[in-house]
This record gives C-alpha cells, structure tokens and sequence, in this order.
C-alpha cells in the first residue's frame, strides 16, 4: 500500500472515531438527562464502558482464537 492510500485511510479513521466518540458522549447526557441522574455519574459508567469495549472485543476474539488453535492439537 503506497503512503497515499495510508495517510487517506488514518485521517478517514480519525474522523469516524471523532464522530462516534461524538455520539456516545451525546447518547450518555441524553441518558443522564432521561434518568434524572448526574452526568458524572453517566460519566463514570456508560463512557468508561463504551469506552472498553474495543478492548474486551480484542481479549475475546484472542481468547477464542487461541481455544481454537488449542483444539487442533
């Protein structure tokens, strides 16, 4: 892949992650505001665990990948 075509896909990815991170904020002080609850207290919740979940998907697939592969043998 030449640097154009990687320069292009990073910015392009940057902008999808800003407009989602966008989202989820806007999602959680709508929450907040729905519930009646403080916004730290979405804060410390819904972000932290939206915010987590790419990691948890990454330790999951691993996980079954390596159960796999241990499966095999």
């Amino acid at each position: 892949m030449n640097i154009f075509w990687a320069c292009l896909l990073l910015a392009g990815g940057l902008v999808i992650l800003w407009k989602c991170a966008e989202l989820l904020v806007s999602g959680a002080v709508g929450l907040a505001q729905r519930l009646g609850i403080s916004s730290l207290v979405i804060g410390l919740t819904v972000v932290a665990m939206g915010t987590s979940v790419p990691e948890v998907a990454a330790s999951i697939a691993a996980a079954l990948r390596k159960l796999a592969s241990s499966n095999l043998t």
